[in-house]
This record gives structure tokens, C-alpha cells and sequence, in this order.
């Protein structure tokens, strides 16, 4: 699993009777300096299953791997291609599943700002599990929003929208439904990308 490094960056992975996952919370500034590309893209579809065990341990038991695909929509930092593989760990073979909880849920059709991690093989994967994945919302006026759900849940459940603390983003201009504009969002994402660049916090 050392390829996930980087997307389970600020992650710590409880073994316990709960199964806990405990997140150590990222930043706006952290997310845009560890991602390798910021997109806002749309989910195309969503494969599921077990994955042969690379490296070392191929002889090993097979490990669960979700893979989505995405049509990128517009880019923000990097030069990611028109067409993007996402992974993470854990998914769904039949009657057996993996789960990561906390880890980013996918819609098929949905579209959404992501941090990606390039994996230099063709596939990415999300910055810090759900915390890397913004929904994009209309608002009561059908103004297009940003908005953050908490990631999956232990039975594999998807959180609702504004559910995702997005205050420890440390963004402005959030609204009392847990969103912010765009258009403020892909700002405050430039500046820190900027800053990223700088060596600046």
C-alpha cells in the first residue's frame, strides 16, 4: 500500500474494536502545497473490487481498490490530463468489502473541486481522504457553491453535503450553510497555491 502514502497524507489509521479512522485535519494552505493537481471535475463512473497486491508481497492476499474516472472540467494548479483515473483504498467485490472510512465518496454524474496526488502511473489519488474532495452546489439562488461532506462512513454510506467541517479549511467568506462561493473558493485555492510556491505560510 505504499503508493497511498500521499493520499492518507494527514491520516492516522486506528486498529481497534471500532475500527476507528482519526483525521488529522489539513488546511487549505497544506492541501494546495502537497497537491500534485487541483481540478474541478466530473465523475464519469465508479469501479469496484480486488486488486492483485504489487511489489514485495505480491504473493499476498488481494487488496480492495475503488477507481473512478473523471472528465476534467477546469484546472487550477498543475497540468492534469482531459481524463483522470482516481484511486483509493478499500471498495466492494460481491458480498465482501474494505472500507476506509473517512475516505472521499464518488457520484456518478456529480462534479467537484479535488487535490490530487499524481501516482506517476497513470491513476491519482485524493489528498487526505475526503478532506482533498469540495462539492460543487447550487445555492437558493442557483449560484454554483463549494461545499464538503465528511467522507464515508464504516458501512460504506456517503455523508451529506456541508457536512465536512469546512471551516478547517480556514476559508472566507463561508456561508451558514457550510459553503462558499466559486468563485471566492477558486480564489482563496490560487492564493494558496501561490504561497505554496513562495515557501510562504
Amino acid at each position: 500500500m505504499k503508493r497511498f502514502v500521499g493520499c492518507l497524507l494527514g491520516v492516522v489509521l486506528v486498529a481497534s474494536a471500532a475500527r476507528a479512522t482519526t483525521l488529522i485535519p489539513l488546511d487549505l494552505d497544506e492541501l494546495a502545497r502537497h497537491a500534485d493537481a487541483i481540478v474541478v471535475a466530473r465523475c464519469d463512473e465508479i469501479a469496484s473490487g480486488r486488486m492483485e497486491r504489487q511489489g514485495a508481497r505480491a504473493e499476498g492476499p488481494l487488496v480492495f481498490r475503488t477507481q473512478a474516472r473523471f472528465t476534467r472540467l477546469d484546472a487550477w494548479k498543475g497540468e492534469p490530463p482531459a481524463e483522470l483515473k482516481v484511486v483509493q483504498p478499500g471498495g466492494r467485490d460481491g458480498r465482501y468489502s474494505a472500507l476506509v472510512p473517512g475516505g472521499a465518496a464518488f457520484d456518478v454524474g456529480g462534479e467537484s473541486v479535488l487535490f490530487l496526488q499524481d501516482f506517476r502511473d497513470g491513476t491519482w489519488g485524493v489528498i487526505g481522504l475526503f478532506q482533498g474532495k469540495l462539492d460543487l452546489v447550487h445555492g437558493a439562488s442557483g449560484e454554483l457553491r463549494v461545499s464538503r461532506a465528511a467522507g464515508l462512513t464504516e458501512s460504506g454510506d456517503a455523508t451529506p453535503a456541508g457536512s465536512g467541517a469546512i471551516e478547517l479549511l480556514r476559508l472566507r467568506d463561508v456561508g451558514d450553510d457550510g459553503s462558499v462561493s466559486i468563485d471566492s473558493f477558486h480564489e482563496q485555492v490560487q492564493a494558496a497555491v501561490a504561497r505554496a510556491k513562495g515557501g510562504a505560510r
